[in-house]
């Protein structure tokens, strides 16, 4: 059970509702169901196994990215949104080894 981290649903779920749909609306759209998949995760990981030094190097990045991509998200124009999750999720895809057109 990993929730939304990593593989899975949260890779391809607002790629491919983004073609039906603005992909600022297709992440707000998946987004509670990623946090619920997340919260059903920390069931089988309860906090005494998580590691308090990484938790403390993990926690002040992931407060200053949640806030970063907010503040970006507000004034983005949903074009430059739609580039930069494709952008990424090619990324994503590239990482995992899918063959790639030739060059």
């Amino acid at each position: 059970m990993k929730g939304a981290f990593g593989g899975g649903f949260s890779i391809v779920g607002i790629p491919l509702l983004s073609f039906v749909m603005d992909p600022v609306t297709a992440g707000g759209l998946l987004a509670p169901l990623f946090i619920a998949m997340d919260l059903y995760a920390l069931r089988y990981w309860k906090p005494s196994t998580w590691s308090k030094p990484d938790l403390a190097l993990l926690v002040p990045g992931l407060v200053i990215g949640i806030g970063l991509g907010y503040l970006l998200f507000r004034v983005m124009d949903h074009r430059a949104v739609a580039i930069r999750d494709g952008d990424d999720h090619f990324d994503v895809l590239s990482a995992y080894g899918l063959p790639q057109a030739p060059r």
